[in-house]
């Protein structure tokens, strides 16, 4: 429906890029297969683009896996040292993802928004930027982190 709406002039396409199973439209499971995602995901922009939609895609994001800010806080409070990690390091990132961002291609309709640009500085892809939280939760951008992230 998405693709032969004539209404919907511009597509916005974020996800976790984090799966650990895919299924397909027949139920197939696909575990963990980064090929398959980055396949799909250029045959949904493909499709939209003959139909004259503009695309953007949203790239993956460092994520921290665990309920980052309710520990944070709670090491905060509670004045513990729980030995949270507060980032992982730009190059586990790009390893993890590196079949996404090397993956599109460009052109007049579709762009590629790619937040770890924020993210990501002196090798570090952080979690938190000052005393502020990029993250609701393991993997849900905090308000702070969804108004910092667009300032690409």
């Amino acid at each position: 429906n998405l693709i032969s709406d004539k209404n919907i002039n511009l597509v916005i396409i974020g996800l976790n890029y984090n799966h650990k199973k895919l299924v397909d439209e027949k139920g197939k499971i696909y575990n963990n297969n980064n090929k398959i995602l980055k396949k799909s995901l250029k045959n949904l922009i493909k499709r939209l683009l003959e139909e004259n939609k503009k695309v953007i895609l949203i790239g993956p994001i460092a994520e921290p896996s665990y309920n980052f800010p309710l520990d944070y806080s709670r090491n905060i409070f509670f004045e513990k040292n729980m030995n949270l990690k507060y980032y992982i390091s730009e190059n586990e990132f790009k390893n993890k993802n590196s079949i996404f961002l090397n993956g599109f291609l460009e052109n007049e309709n579709f762009q590629i928004f790619l937040p770890h640009l924020v993210q990501c500085e002196q090798s570090k892809c952080n979690f938190i930027l000052g005393d502020n939280s990029l993250f609701a939760d393991s993997n849900h951008l905090s308000k702070f982190g969804s108004i910092l992230i667009p300032s690409l």
